[in-house]
């Protein structure tokens, strides 16, 4: 027989609250961008890119894609996958790249679309929980 916890009311909340966050496709510090982001002029993650980060993440975590490649170089580190979605078939790349000669690394997802579209989606926490679930 198991042992037997007693939780507290806030206990309970501060759970039901991190399972909520993990299960969110951009963390804390990925809003926080974009809410400090609009005071200086850095455009914030649109509701259609939220959406689709979302379908994404979706179907990375039920498996449901096919491993492209792999980056591993000088400039940065990153994977590749296909997903199919509704409208048609989905590139995504999840990536840490080197910023130029720096010691400093910008971590986000570039998409490319069936339309032949490119457009990045900039969330540190996505691009981090895509990374880890495609191994």
């Amino acid at each position: 027989m198991g042992k037997i916890i007693k939780l507290t009311e806030s206990d309970l909340t501060r759970i039901v609250q991190r399972v909520i966050s993990e299960s969110e496709p951009f963390t804390f510090g990925d809003k926080m961008r974009d809410k400090l982001g609009t005071l200086v002029g850095i455009p914030q993650t649109g509701e259609s890119e939220k959406v689709l980060a979302q379908k994404i993440l979706d179907k990375v975590e039920s498996g449901d894609y096919e491993k492209v490649g792999d980056t591993d170089g000088i400039v940065g580190k990153g994977k590749t996958i296909k997903i199919n979605l509704e409208d048609g078939e989905y590139i995504v790349s999840p990536r840490k790249e080197r910023i130029a000669l720096t010691n400093s690394f910008m971590i986000s997802t570039m998409v490319k679309t069936p339309s032949g579209d490119r457009f990045s989606i900039p969330g540190k926490g996505f691009a981090k929980k895509l990374m880890g679930l495609i191994g």
